[in-house]
């Protein structure tokens, strides 16, 4: 199969949505160049050749290879911008410290839904495409050494779905992706005990293959390449053809921004949220979960994973260009300010057909805002393109506001291809949506007697457990019981098939503490805008 390219997606939707921006925009002749996370590459295409033409015609180029890649390339001074979907790392401070380009603004541009996009054929030789997975499954999948599709707690959720007997086969990222970061954090948070299991099992089994941050039981922008069936591949775009191969594809699925499935004619799975509805990464159910986002000071946000809103999508996330605010050549400040404009308002337009979520009217104001403090800068516009309001998160704490800036709303399940799970018993709190502020409120607590709940509560009775001082979730890895290879090994098996797992509690009574909180957006994913093969085959990443 003829491997994709995400720039077919620009080619696709014309050339529509010219309108917007900055009335000086004919003026800004300097080209520009940018690179980093792969995440909104989609989008990014498509608004490179949209203020190509007139009365733009802007010159931007963009390498997306990876979040860590954008980072890194724009403090030498080698793009303009740089693109991450999470900040600058504890151990990137230095760097940060000492660079020409230390002052800068993250500026919001792309909101989507992490989607799980899979290649696989019934026991009727027709491809499944109404798979289902819990969070917990979601986890297992791409950590365990040997796991099967019709894996018991699998199949448990989806009734009537011929699903084969054949090894799943997960598709990782080799590059320092964010997509890669938020997926871990994502796991820390809704399935504690699953990933304790794989740092076990890699800083035990494959300890070449851990970085410092996932050793010490952190999110990690580099996953581990080493174990079981695993393969890897290079950004967005490779994972995404790696899993549509209709030969290396097999029993394969990957994590991406739920665009590059799409474009590919391919599924991602529906996900069990807090709530117990199983839901599909579309805008409507990625804007309820980005609502539970809560502000920081630079402008980026945390995540929360675990509010009980029955039309939330999570994992979701946001993507942010990184701009320099002082020292930065006027003329190139002023096609970046123009062409991130552009993307924030007028091109948001573009971004339910390509697979995102539009920015509502809040984020769109704080990323004028932001792109406002870049020298050469036009004024900043005041045409919001329709930026829609966020939507108000489910049973906020009296008093709070939610994203819109009103109070929050009882639930109101409204479709939104979502399938309706075990219903969660009593929807807990949750905290409020910021766009740009704190959040009033406390964090959102997991729906009583759902597997979050239960995970929640052997975390917050483990000692030692929670937040780093970064207030960016942790296992505490001394707590990670020794992990015997050979019985492990054995045991997953077994039968011909993964030992099934509880999806409430920590396995053998282990407290593995996470503490259930959202997590700070950071990370990436990364594509080349030249074609791009797909490498599946296991391959060693430095950490």
């Amino acid at each position: 199969m003829r491997p994709v390219r995400a720039v077919v997606a620009v080619l696709i939707l014309g050339a529509p949505f010219l309108t917007g921006g900055s009335a000086a925009s004919a003026q800004a002749t300097a080209p520009i160049s940018g690179g980093g996370a792969s995440f909104p590459q989609l989008e990014i295409d498509q608004w490179r050749a949209d203020t190509a033409r007139p009365p733009y015609n802007l010159k931007v180029d963009f390498q997306s290879a990876g979040s860590t890649f954008g980072r890194q390339k724009y403090l030498a001074g080698q793009f303009d911008f740089g693109q991450s979907d999470i900040t600058f790392q504890p151990e990137e401070a230095a760097d940060v410290a000492k660079s020409p380009r230390k002052n800068f603004v993250y500026v919001p541009i792309s909101a989507g839904g992490i989607g799980f996009m899979y290649n696989l054929t019934g026991t009727d030789g027709r491809r499944i495409t109404n798979l289902r997975l819990s969070q917990t499954n979601v986890c297992r999948v791409f950590t365990e050494e040997e796991i099967y599709w019709d894996d018991p707690a699998i199949v448990a959720e989806n009734p009537g779905v011929p699903i084969p007997h054949n090894r799943v086969r997960p598709v990782v990222r080799s590059d320092g992706a964010g997509t890669s970061y938020n997926l871990s954090a994502f796991c820390i948070a809704t399935a504690p005990d699953v990933w304790g299991r794989f740092v076990g099992l890699i800083t035990t089994k494959y300890p070449d293959g851990a970085s410092d941050a996932f050793a010490h039981g952190l999110p990690a922008s580099q996953w581990p390449p080493q174990y079981g069936a695993v393969g890897t591949a290079y950004a967005s775009d490779g994972v995404a053809n790696t899993v549509a191969n209709d030969v290396a594809g097999k029993d394969t699925v990957t994590y991406n921004e739920a665009g590059f499935a799409l474009a590919r004619g391919f599924p991602n799975a529906a996900v069990r949220n807090a709530a117990g509805n199983y839901l599909l990464p579309n805008a409507p159910n990625v804007s309820a979960a980005l609502a539970y986002a809560t502000g920081r000071p630079d402008g980026t946000f945390t995540l929360q994973y675990l509010a009980p809103d029955p039309n939330a999508y999570f994992p979701s996330a946001y993507s942010y260009a990184i701009a320099q605010t002082t020292g930065f050549d006027p003329a190139k400040g002023l096609t970046l300010a123009t062409f991130l404009n552009y993307a924030v308002t007028a091109g948001q337009k573009r971004a339910e057909p390509l697979g995102y979520a539009r920015l509502s009217n809040v984020l769109v104001n704080l990323a004028l805002d932001k792109i406002s403090q870049i020298p050469g800068a036009p004024p900043r516009p005041t045409d919001l393109a329709g930026a829609p309001p966020p939507p108000a998160v489910v049973n906020a704490p009296a008093g709070s506001a939610g994203a819109t800036g009103g109070a929050g709303q009882k639930p109101v399940v409204a479709g939104n291809n979502a399938s309706k799970g075990p219903a969660a018993a009593g929807a807990g709190k949750a905290t409020a949506g910021a766009t740009g502020g704190p959040a009033a409120g406390a964090p959102a607590a997991a729906a009583p007697g759902t597997p979050e709940a239960a995970a929640a509560d052997a975390a917050a009775a483990a000692a030692g457990s929670g937040t780093n001082s970064e207030g960016v979730p942790q296992i505490d890895v001394s707590r990670l019981p020794a992990l015997n290879v050979d019985s492990a090994s054995a045991s997953d098996s077994a039968g011909g098939g993964s030992t099934p797992v509880a999806e409430s509690g920590f396995s053998g009574g282990a407290a593995l503490g996470a503490f259930a909180l959202g997590f700070a957006l950071v990370g990436v994913g990364a594509f080349s805008g030249s074609s791009l093969s797909s490498q599946f085959k296991r391959k060693a990443v430095g950490s």
